[in-house]
C-alpha cells in the first residue's frame, strides 16, 4: 500500500500539473474577490448595520402583532382599542 501511495506522488502526470495551477489561480482569483468584498462590507458597514437594526426592529413588530393576532383574533376586525365582547352581549 505505502509503495502505491508512493508511486502515486512520484507520479509526474501533466493532468495532475495543469489541475494544480488551475486551483492556484482559482485560490489567487478569490482572495482578490475576498479582499474586494472586505472593502465593500467596510465602506458599507454603517448602512448594514442600520438595516440589520431595522430588520430586528421589524421582527420584533411582527412577533407582537402575530402575539396579539393568536391572543385576539378578532382584532384583526374590530381593532386593538375595542373591548371583547362575550356571545350575546350587546354592544353600548
Amino acid at each position: 500500500m505505502l509503495s502505491n501511495i508512493d508511486s502515486m506522488l512520484a507520479d509526474n502526470r501533466p493532468d495532475l500539473r495543469v489541475s494544480v495551477s488551475e486551483l492556484r489561480e482559482v485560490l489567487a482569483n478569490s482572495r482578490v474577490l475576498v479582499n474586494e468584498l472586505h472593502d465593500v462590507m467596510n465602506q458599507n458597514s454603517t448602512n448594514i448595520y442600520e438595516i440589520l437594526e431595522n430588520m430586528r426592529a421589524s421582527a420584533e413588530n411582527i412577533r407582537s402583532l402575530t402575539e396579539t393576532i393568536k391572543n385576539r383574533p378578532a382584532s384583526l376586525i374590530r381593532g386593538v382599542s375595542v373591548k371583547d365582547r362575550k356571545p350575546g352581549e350587546l354592544e353600548k
